[in-house]
């Protein structure tokens, strides 16, 4: 396997702590223990390095700068948000690594940059039978410009981990320490925990010291900079968001990003839903300790990992009593919040146009006469355009069969001429 060939891939185990309800330990460190074996990891500090000094980083860009646009010599200038490195999140970040005090011992010359690292994981099935399944942890580098990470010829992506699966004999382990077998309340738990587990082995010690004092490394343009990597967003669905932020799926407060009740979305687009979003998620000590107090209760007394207890604590905002693997990073004043991003692919594209059109494919199954079968040969009798931008569709577009993002990507894209007149 070429995983193991390579000294630069490594395995390492994730260890968690199993709670049961009603069993008291003396501390979490004395519960029984799940190892799960299996993580196939690279080193986080090994990417930057080898994306910074590959010669594709010839044109990477280091200083962060402000597009803007003028319609006529008198117009007024608007601003273009285009690049990573154009946006405010990297201008603020370089500002705040330019006010800190330098490194001792660095030269007056060598420069100071951020390292922009992109996140993208999703568990994916491998195949149409059984349960053979994948969940992959990728990394690209916001200073390479979106246009040449989008070319598959230039390896933009960079492979960083696979997060293995929870056992399939956990209930086994779980009985021979307890007696009986893991509640569905245990199990989830448990899946929280085994995801950032696998953050925590990837977040290991070298990062977390280039992150506050960055690392030294001649890049591919020849010039020799002192990188600090920061993390600009984490591109998953939501069920991976609110793994990735700990939070509850589908909650009272259900947003990522936001503190915005379930009891306040009908607002959604209103004026009042604006303000109500500016009342953003931050991750703060205080959080931390009410974590660390649940988790407690949970060891110490008892209590199960969804107790109403918790209510009046880390449940006022939705959260679960799961240590944040990115908190480590809080006093670099990262707020891991900020990362989880809104997604085109996942919220527009593989969720409100989805949602959608599947509405509309059942009106129209409902509808008498011909209609699903116009859809389709409307649907076939559009050209394909471009080198892949809207590909020829399939005979039967309605049934929705095997379509990926990209293919609802291009059922829009032609749908307003498509489904008019139907």
């Amino acid at each position: 396997s070429p995983f193991f060939d390579s000294n630069i891939w490594k395995t390492s185990p994730i260890t968690i702590p199993m709670p049961h309800e009603g069993t008291k330990h003396a501390s979490e460190s004395a519960a029984p223990e799940l190892v799960v074996e299996g993580m196939v990891h690279r080193s986080l500090i090994e990417v930057i390095t080898s994306a910074f000094t590959d010669s594709t980083a010839q044109s990477f860009e280091y200083t962060p700068y402000q597009e803007f646009w003028k319609a006529t010599p008198e117009a007024e200038p608007e601003r273009i948000y285009n690049e990573v490195i154009g946006s405010d999140a990297f201008l603020e970040e370089h500002d705040r690594i330019m006010q800190q005090p330098r490194e001792d011992g660095d030269p007056d010359d060598l420069e100071y940059s951020v390292a922009s690292i992109l996140l993208w994981s999703d568990s994916t099935h491998l195949a149409s039978f059984g349960t053979a399944s994948l969940w992959p942890i990728y990394t690209y580098i916001g200073n390479q410009s979106k246009y040449n990470r989008g070319k598959p010829t230039n390896h933009a992506a960079h492979h960083l981990a696979y997060i293995p699966t929870l056992l399939q004999n956990l209930q086994d382990r779980y009985q021979e320490a307890y007696g009986v077998p893991a509640s569905a309340k245990v199990v989830t738990h448990l899946k929280r925990e085994l995801f950032h587990g696998a953050w925590r082995v990837l977040l290991d010690d070298d990062f977390l010291k280039a992150h506050k004092h960055g690392i030294v490394v001649k890049c591919g343009d020849g010039k020799t900079c002192r990188l600090f990597p920061r993390f600009f967003f984490y591109s998953a669905d939501y069920p991976e968001k609110v793994l990735i932020g700990t939070i509850q799926y589908l909650s009272n407060c259900g947003c990522c990003q936001c503190l915005v009740c379930k009891s306040a979305f009908h607002k959604m687009g209103t004026d009042d839903d604006d303000k109500a979003r500016q009342d953003r998620r931050e991750d703060t000590p205080r959080q931390c300790r009410e974590v660390e107090g649940c988790r407690a209760r949970i060891f110490k007394k008892g209590y199960s990992p969804q107790s109403k207890s918790f209510a009046l604590t880390i449940g006022q905002q939705s959260e679960v009593p799961v240590r944040n693997a990115f908190s480590q990073l809080m006093s670099s004043g990262f707020n891991f919040f900020s990362m989880l991003v809104s997604d085109i692919l996942h919220e527009v594209e593989l969720g409100v146009w989805k949602a959608m059109f599947t509405h509309l494919m059942r009106v129209l199954y409902s509808v008498p006469g011909d209609k699903i079968q116009k859809l389709n040969r409307r649907y076939r009798l559009i050209p394909s355009f471009g080198k892949g931008t809207i590909r020829k569709f399939s005979n039967n577009t309605a049934a929705m069969k095997k379509l990926a993002g990209r293919n609802f990507e291009d059922l829009l894209q032609v749908g307003s001429y498509i489904l008019c007149r139907i």
